[in-house]
């Protein structure tokens, strides 16, 4: 049996793993992102003057083996802003980790940290 994952927020040694799991997501949605867009994204997302932010899953290998991308951005409803997690995706060789994405650990823990509301809109595949 896999050992457990750990959830953090991504980090500037991640950033090998972190692009092999953008290509493989942006490939499985049919999607391509410039070079220049993707390294722009990565720079944002370790920026902290940015609203974007990005969660990894790390598997006891410490393989990255999932990633939720979020933004946080205001809300017509309330004064707290609230968080848009944009892409979510986990890799096939950790299937075992999509338990992860399936109980929505990933989006919990982006909405545990900012004490906010949570959204997403997901592609049918």
């Amino acid at each position: 049996m896999p050992g457990p994952l750990t959830i953090r927020s991504a980090q500037p040694e991640d950033a090998r793993q972190w692009l092999t799991l953008w290509r493989a997501y942006c490939a499985a949605l049919g999607g391509a992102v410039s070079d220049t867009a993707t390294n722009g994204l990565w720079e944002r997302i370790l920026g902290s003057d940015h609203p974007i932010g990005c969660l990894v899953a790390r598997n006891f290998r410490m393989e990255l083996v999932g990633l939720a991308n979020y933004v946080l951005h205001p809300h017509t409803w309330s004064l707290q802003p609230v968080c848009y997690l944009e892409d979510l995706y986990v890799a096939p060789r950790g299937a075992w980790s999509r338990r992860w994405a399936l109980s929505h650990r990933g989006p919990r823990r982006a909405r545990a940290r900012a004490k906010l509301a949570a959204y997403l809109l997901s592609h049918a595949r």
